[in-house]
């Protein structure tokens, strides 16, 4: 017998559906306002975050798994992993990013002045997908269908027309994740909160397999003398 999502008011007047429970949760844990569109987005960025290949943090919960590490060590391996500046943190990287380049009249100029001290800029930039990140694409397309005053927002658009039109960069997860945050007038950093949230999924999947696999992953290390 199939059964229907119970749809419930609450005294805000939002109707909750039970079928982004996550996300909803998510929302008010970050004390932002609710809504099932929002809730929909915050979805999507959940599922498109959940497991990326075997990045960097992925690896960390694998290697300790492969020690007969428990879940929650294994967990812990990825999360330590994840908090670094360039993995986790770097969709808040890019609205810094953002939010320095308030200070230029133009992108062009805040473009030509970022390059003089950095050669690569946060949000942008992938080895796997020749033809742009579709992850980023999904989330910026999603933001947009549900903002388009928020100027932060309208600054990250910006850049990231004027940074595929003057030097061929395209964007990346990070990209997205900023997007989102300022479309759903989220607290700043939220996109590592949501990152986080998603990928411990993917997190637990690596490590599960892995000690069902079998086997210490034990790399090695070859002397190749003075580079």
């Amino acid at each position: 017998m199939a059964i229907a999502p119970t749809l419930n008011e609450n005294s805000e007047g939002y109707i909750a559906d039970a079928q982004y429970p996550i996300a909803q949760t998510l929302l008010s844990s970050l004390q932002a306002s609710r809504s099932r569109e929002k809730a929909s987005i915050v979805n999507s960025a959940l599922v498109l975050c959940a497991d990326h290949e075997l990045n960097a943090s992925a690896l960390a919960a694998r290697v300790a798994a492969s020690c007969d590490a428990s879940l929650y060590s294994s967990l812990l391996s990825a999360v330590g992993t994840f908090s670094g500046s360039l993995h986790g943190l770097a969709s808040r990287r890019t609205e810094n990013t953002v939010s320095n380049s308030m200070k230029f009249k133009s992108t062009s100029a805040w473009l030509k002045d970022f390059l003089k001290h950095s050669e690569r800029i946060p949000g942008f930039g992938t080895d796997l997908y020749e033809d742009g990140d579709p992850r980023a694409k999904f989330l910026i397309e999603s933001a947009q269908s549900i903002s388009n005053k928020n100027a932060n927002l309208i600054r990250l658009l910006e850049i990231v027309d004027c940074v595929g039109e003057q030097i061929g960069a395209k964007p990346n997860l990070d990209i997205g994740l900023a997007a989102i945050t300022y479309a759903l007038s989220l607290p700043a950093g939220s996109g590592s909160t949501l990152f986080a949230v998603s990928r411990t999924a993917g997190w637990i999947a690596h490590a599960i397999e892995q000690r069902a696999y079998g086997g210490l992953i034990r790399p090695r290390a070859r002397y190749m003398g003075k580079m």
